[in-house]
């Protein structure tokens, strides 16, 4: 709600009591009250009850044009319903993949001590990178929600310029040049690494050869071939990325193969 509303930051203050309440509960149960695994569960619940409670209070308290009664908490079988539509597919979809990282973490548990605590703080640490993308998706979800609900959906590219011809053929060439953020994630980091093993010429080979093969040479002829769309001229260069991957790859397993990725000084 404070996220539709454009407030993020009382969701983080929200969420930073109930971590702090969650790490003086535990310490206190499973230290001195020493109730184990019992004492973790009850200060995690414990903790997010406190959390809801501080929320609820900031709804009475801020100014967010809401107000909270007891005729809120009322089941209204239309709004259940099309809140279940979409809670329930990204439900599954978490639930999926909570699921196998139970399995993979047993599956790591079989293979002794060490493998276990290795899988574990690696799992920690993807936890900790994927802030950084989790945090866009609740932004684009956040604001595409507000503009989508007020009937105003908001063009990118009527930021710069107010020509609907512009703004059309800009559409149609974004979404086949997006595509490019994937292919190119990919061959950056590989780009990155070969510099750091003192190989940066495969970085400079790749990117001249998809540049001369696929991205001008595509563009050039979707140019002509379709003169009424600008999607396929956009497609010229994730096609390119593509072509710089595939080169990376190759490059990486077979200076691997000989053992000549890279020299310890």
């Amino acid at each position: 709600v404070f996220r539709g509303l454009g407030d993020s930051k009382s969701p983080m203050y929200f969420i930073a009591v109930a971590c702090a309440a969650n790490i003086a509960l535990d310490i206190l149960f499973i230290g001195p009250m020493a109730l184990g695994p019992v004492g973790a569960a009850l200060g995690t619940t414990l903790s997010q009850t406190l959390s809801v409670i501080v929320a609820l209070f900031g709804i009475r308290r801020h100014k967010t044009g809401l107000r909270l009664s007891r005729q809120n908490f009322r089941p209204r079988k239309g709004m259940l319903g099309r809140i279940l539509k979409i809670v329930l597919p990204v439900a599954v979809q978490d639930g999926c993949i909570q699921v196998a990282f139970i399995i993979i973490t047993i599956i790591a548990n079989h293979r002794g001590l060490i493998d276990s605590a290795a899988v574990g703080i690696v799992e920690k640490i993807i936890s900790a990178m994927f802030i950084v993308p989790s945090s866009m998706l609740a932004t684009v979800s956040a604001l595409s929600s507000q503009n989508l609900g007020a009937g105003k959906p908001e063009p990118l590219l009527g930021c710069f310029t107010t020509d609907a011809a512009v703004v059309l053929m800009g559409c149609q060439y974004i979404r086949g040049y997006i595509v490019d953020t994937i292919f190119a994630g990919i061959h950056f980091s590989f780009t990155g690494y070969f510099a750091a093993c003192g190989k940066s010429y495969i970085g400079f080979l790749h990117n001249i050869i998809a540049i001369v093969l696929v991205r001008v040479p595509g563009s050039y002829l979707a140019s002509r071939l379709f003169a009424g769309t600008l999607l396929p001229m956009g497609l010229a260069a994730p096609a390119g990325s593509l072509l710089s991957v595939m080169i990376c790859v190759a490059a990486y397993r077979w200076m691997k193969r000989r053992g000549t990725l890279y020299t310890a000084a």
